[in-house]
């Protein structure tokens, strides 16, 4: 039990910070000092959406347990829908604007990061 607690505390943290990094980019506010570097930074931007996207994935796919969807798992396909969908939604946002490149890097992220939860699922049942 202390165990899925844990993992619930840490999805439902890494959940809230993804909902923080989008709402602060959507707000003109993700660009205060701290996030700086990005600018200055050839292709810093891109290597976050991989990570930031694959690590949703991991999340969202070890939250379901990993459930199978096909040839994937449904945590997967969910966050293929939600980064396209994010992504898309920044047409009609003024302050952002709508990258290919963005939604080519959520997407690998999602798709080379994300069957990661399935090995820290397994792991995990092999400690038990």
């Amino acid at each position: 039990m202390k165990h899925h607690r844990g993992k619930l505390i840490l999805i439902s943290a890494y959940l809230v910070f993804i909902v923080a990094v989008v709402y602060l980019a959507n707000t003109r506010q993700l660009f205060a000092p701290f996030f700086s570097w990005l600018h200055r930074t050839p292709g810093a931007d891109k290597i976050c959406h991989f990570i930031l996207a694959g690590g949703f994935a991991v999340a969202v796919n070890w939250l379901l347990k990993c459930r199978p969807l096909g040839l994937t798992q449904l945590g997967t396909v969910l966050c293929l829908i939600f980064a396209t969908l994010e992504e898309i939604s920044q047409i009609w946002i003024p302050v952002r604007s709508f990258d290919l490149m963005d939604m080519a890097m959520n997407t690998l992220g999602i798709l080379l990061i994300g069957p990661f939860a399935k090995k820290l699922s397994t792991e995990r049942a092999h400690k038990n």
